[in-house]
Parts: C-alpha cells; structure tokens; sequence
C-alpha cells in the first residue's frame, strides 16, 4: 500500500519546506493559505484507513522526486510536522501530516479545485496535511538554530525540504503557548453522530498538535506533570491525548480532549468507560476497580472537556451490548 503507517507520537519529525520562490509561488496560496474540503478525496482517505477525514478539511501539497521527505524509507508519515518558509524566511504556520501518497500527483488538483500551475508536470508526491496552526511569526533561521544543538544546522541557503535535527514536542514547546490562551467556546459544532461498533481508526487519531494542545491544559501546575483522567499514571511516553467527540465530528481543540493511558484510551473508545456528563464521574458496566481506575471523576482536574462534548459522547457511545 502506498502510504506511510502510523508511528508514536512522541517520534514525529519536524521538517522545513519552502515556499519563497520558484514553482511554489503560484501553488501556495490555494493549496496552504486556507484549508479547503478533504470531500474530493474522501474515498482515497477511506481506503487507508481513515474514514472520517474525508468529512473535514486540510491542505494537498507536492514534493519532487528527489525532495529528501520523498525517498523511500525515509518518506513523510501521520504527526510529522512542516515548518513552512514564507518569504523573507518567515515562519508562522504548522502543517502536521495526516497522509502521505508517492506516486499520486492527481491529488492536490482534486483537493484544491485546478490544477497544479508550472511549467512542467505536478510532482508526484503528495501531502495531505491537517489545518494548519498558526504561532507568533519568527524569523526560520532563528528558530532552527535556538532548537538545534550546536553544529547540528548547516546556516546558509538550504530550505529546501528535509528533516530538522529536533522532533515535534520541541517544536512545540517552543512556539506553541504552554496553556490554552482562550477558555473554551459558549457554544461547539458538531457535524455527526457515531453509530454503535463504527471503525475507532479516525476516532483515535488525533496528531501531535492535538496531543501537545490536551497536555498543556491538563499539565499540573504543582509539579509540571500530566496524568492520565483515569488512574495515576504520569509517564507521557504511554499517555495518548483522547477525543471526547470524535475525530472528524468537531474541532482538534483541548476542550475536545483528556489524556489518558493507553489502555483506558482503548476502554473510552470502546463505550466500556465512560464519564456522566452533570457529575464528571467515571462510571462502567463492570466496575471500576475492574478496569483499574482510580479516580472516580475529574474533579481533581484544572481543566474539563466542554460540556456539549461531554453530552455527545453519553449519547454517542454507548459502549457494547
């Protein structure tokens, strides 16, 4: 299959990708200006395992052959994040990965609504990214060398694509706020409901953005940690940010989220662990102390999902009969 599987989250790589000059000119503005329908491609999506994105939106982008993020082995995968070079070696926008299609250069004109404009053929290689996320604008060379160990970045006129010697979470510890700067929203959309045993592949899949976003709201203040909602685990390593709607159904946003554990991540999943909306209280068919929780709610929490989310998850997921 043509398309580069899943790794963890805390493995995602940051790479540069310019768009100062030549045939990226006439692209960029269409394609990475403003997300656009993922609808277009939404079969594609689907037969990779992704069946809901199709309903939301993101950006189709190009790479040549011989661009380094396109070499086999090496090619760009789900959580790797672009740090776009804008002129005068702007940098203010984030583009994580959702999927990557060598050999597809149909792609980004069925996304983006015409054709790819040059003088020669679409390159062949795309990327669909997320929405991107935007940060305070910095200078690119700045940026990369604070992050980089020292001799790590070659200064000069390379942007083309290629890999940055640092990953996603220092990145985003840098040019990301370390809380929330806005309380959750009065009112949230909701664009669907999930029926009962519907695929969780798009319900789980969440992004590095998402993951660092739900941390930074839930990280104690008392001594810098994160712990999973359910239990007193606080090694990040194995702690994964959960939707409380559902990837797809409503904004990647910190009050659509909480971090959990792996294995309490796979039960609120599965509707076998739950929360009662009007009390946050961890409730389950089998019992708690079966499924090794021991916080009975979120009480304990800084921070708590959004109401109406809280509210379409009772009645979304109702867990196995």
């Amino acid at each position: 299959m043509n398309f580069r599987g899943r790794k963890p989250l805390t493995m995602a790589r940051v790479f540069q990708f310019s768009t100062q000059s030549g045939r990226s000119i006439p692209n960029a503005t269409p394609a990475l200006d403003a997300s656009r329908p993922l609808a277009p491609i939404a079969a594609t999506l689907a037969g990779i395992g992704l069946p809901d994105a199709g309903e939301g939106r993101g950006h189709a982008w190009g790479f040549s052959p011989e661009s380094l993020v396109a070499r086999a082995g090496q090619e760009l995968g789900p959580g790797d994040i672009g740090l776009r070079i804008e002129p005068n070696l702007r940098t203010e926008r984030l583009y994580e990965v959702l999927a990557f299609f060598p050999g597809r250069p149909d792609l980004p004109a069925q996304v983006n609504g015409r054709p790819w404009r040059s003088n020669g053929p679409p390159y062949p290689n795309v990327v669909i990214f997320r929405p991107f996320q935007s940060f305070t604008p910095r200078n690119f060379r700045d940026l990369v060398e604070k992050l980089s160990a020292p001799g790590a970045y070659v200064t000069g006129l390379r942007y083309e694509a290629r890999y940055l010697p640092f990953d996603s979470d220092t990145l985003l510890d840098e040019v990301l706020p370390d809380h929330p700067q806005t309380d959750a929203p009065g009112g949230i959309t909701v664009s669907g409901s999930r029926s009962r045993g519907q695929r969780l592949t798009a319900a789980r899949d969440g992004g590095s953005v998402f993951r660092h976003e739900v941390f930074s709201a839930y990280r104690r203040s008392d001594n810098g940690r994160v712990e999973c909602a359910a239990c007193d685990l606080d090694d990040e390593r194995v702690l994964e940010a959960a939707h409380v709607i559902d990837h797809g159904y409503a904004q990647d946003a910190w009050w659509n989220g909480i971090p959990l554990c792996r294995n309490h991540h796979r039960w609120f999943d599965l509707g076998v662990l739950r929360l009662e909306p009007a009390t946050r209280a961890w409730v389950s068919p089998h019992g708690l102390a079966a499924l090794r929780v021991t916080k009975t709610n979120l009480s304990v929490e800084a921070r708590s999902p959004h109401p109406q989310a809280l509210d379409w998850r009772w009645l979304n997921v109702a867990g196995p009969e």
